[in-house]
């Protein structure tokens, strides 16, 4: 759904701020799923992976939009 969406989108302002909102909605729901499961206080180190993985492709998906667009 992710890349589906990007397609649509003609500068990489408007990437980046539907990223920042994916990344928003998914450290979200995912500190409520650990809320949930009661896993001893680990939500924060998984919000931070997840944010970590979401800054990588990010920056994959920039690079590319760049590379694409300059051809």
């Amino acid at each position: 759904m992710l890349v589906r969406r990007i397609v649509h989108i003609n500068s990489i302002e408007g990437v980046e701020c539907m990223l920042k909102q994916d990344i928003h909605d998914l450290v979200m729901l995912t500190l409520n799923k650990c809320k949930l499961k009661n896993d001893g206080g680990n939500e924060i180190d998984l919000a931070r992976e997840i944010f970590q993985k979401y800054v990588e492709i990010e920056a994959t998906i920039v690079a590319e939009f760049n590379n694409n667009k300059y051809r």
